[in-house]
């Protein structure tokens, strides 16, 4: 019963071993190369998204300041 719980137990993890090797390994030849695309396509994203955030946030704050200044 033991030996049998330890050869399940050996297989279940060199199966998960598998799985997270799997996972960091391209399968086709260039999928790491579009995934370096992907990730930087996302972090341009990001980046114009925070920008345009700052440009509306300073808009924000001029008309607001101007309103402020006629009681």
């Amino acid at each position: 019963m033991n030996s049998i719980r330890k050869t399940l137990n050996k297989n279940q993890n060199k199966k998960k071993k598998d799985a997270s090797i799997s996972l960091h390994k391209p399968i086709r030849g260039n999928s790491h190369l579009s995934n370096n695309t992907f990730i930087k396509t996302k972090r341009i994203m990001k980046s114009l998204l925070v920008r345009r955030f700052i440009l509306l946030n300073y808009k924000y704050n001029l008309f607001f300041a101007k309103w402020e200044a006629f009681p």
